[in-house]
């Protein structure tokens, strides 16, 4: 997945099945967004196991995007240190 899109699917509480990539598949189980599928033949059974706790790995997804992937959340601080350096900015 291009990270965008990724970050556009836990956005929208969209759970997902990805290739065991290092730092991806990592991110995936350790938040609890989807799962990794190491074989093709584990397909179904991974299907299922979202299946079984959908409204989990939504909810999951949902928190994780606002939580590590929000552009607004990371751009705050960037924001509050311009907004110090240009008090003036903030008015307009």
């Amino acid at each position: 997945l291009a990270s965008g899109k990724f970050s556009h699917f836990r956005k929208l509480g969209v759970p997902v099945i990805v290739s065991p990539l290092l730092g991806l598949a990592d991110f995936v189980v350790e938040h609890g967004v989807g799962v990794v599928l190491h074989q093709p033949s584990d397909a179904a059974r991974l299907i299922a196991q979202i299946e079984a706790d959908f409204e989990g790995f939504r909810a999951r997804a949902r928190a994780c995007f606002d939580e590590h992937l929000s552009y607004d959340r990371a751009f705050r601080a960037v924001l509050e240190v311009t907004d110090r350096w240009y008090p003036s900015a903030q008015a307009v």
